[in-house]
């Protein structure tokens, strides 16, 4: 009996699956076949990734995809995908691993940081990195808080304030609403506070979270201390939740901000 051993280097399959060997003499009519070889593929050489949307609202779950994960040599191949996010100031999200299974696969993502500019995700499998990007993330679109800001403490009664006063509107996730079209108006809880934009005559956002109302706007012809309101009134058929005037209803459902100040009796 004569036996050859050949090096494995001479025995290579090019597509996953269960193969089997046959070595053959054909001038005696000879043959034996091994089988039950199990091919997997090898380490993916690339693969598409695809995003649900071009703009992200935050809080709002978007969709990672993956297609045509493969080898090589064309093999669909199996594994896990490794989502992050690149840029530095979006720290506050949720991101889920992708499972590729034949090629393909998906998961949600959940990005509760606002930013009005581009969000990229890398997304790494063994040594393949691709890169996708968000055009920006939105806040979303329920009003969360906003805050009252102006250097006034001390007015005289029947003259106007003596510093304007600014406005900030933020979403639930704290982020500055910069694409805000909310209504807004001033009140005092006395009620004797003379102000331009009042119950029936509202200021609107215009695509920004922050106005800056003039001083002139706001004046109280009464002594004592008071405190001035800054409310989103209910705006019917609007996408913007409904707000109820009251100091007492929770922030997350009716925001509300108040500033106190004191009103000295006016010289005239």
């Amino acid at each position: 009996m004569v036996s050859t051993v050949f090096p494995s280097t001479n025995f290579m399959f090019m597509t996953k699956g269960i193969k089997d060997l046959v070595v053959t003499n054909e001038r005696r009519g000879l043959s034996d076949r091994l089988t039950g070889i199990e091919v997997v593929h090898a380490d993916v050489s690339g693969f598409i990734s695809s995003i649900s949307v071009q703009t992200a609202i935050a809080g709002t779950a978007l969709r990672l995809s993956i297609t045509g994960a493969t080898d090589s040599f064309g093999n669909k191949v199996n594994g896990t995908i490794y989502v992050s996010i690149t840029n530095s100031p979006i720290i506050d999200y949720s991101l889920n691993d992708i499972s590729i299974n034949n090629g393909v696969g998906s998961n949600s993502q959940v990005i509760l940081d606002a930013s009005s500019n581009a969000v990229t995700f890398r997304m790494i499998f063994n040594a393949v990195t691709n890169y996708i990007s968000l055009a920006q993330v939105l806040p979303a679109e329920e009003v969360g808080d906003i805050r009252i800001l102006s250097a006034v403490s001390v007015v005289t009664a029947g003259k106007f304030f003596n510093s304007d006063v600014t406005v900030q509107i933020y979403d639930i996730y704290n982020n500055l609403k910069f694409n805000a079209t909310n209504y807004i108006y001033f009140f005092n809880t006395a009620g004797d506070g003379v102000f331009a934009y009042n119950n029936t005559n509202q200021f609107q956002y215009t695509n920004n979270y922050i106005a800056l109302f003039n001083r002139t706007n706001f004046l109280y012809p009464v002594t004592g201390t008071n405190d001035i309101d800054s409310v989103p009134p209910a705006i019917i058929q609007s996408a913007i939740p409904v707000f109820i005037l009251a100091v007492a209803i929770a922030i997350a459902s009716s925001p509300e901000a108040q500033y106190l100040l004191m009103v000295i009796p006016g010289t005239s």
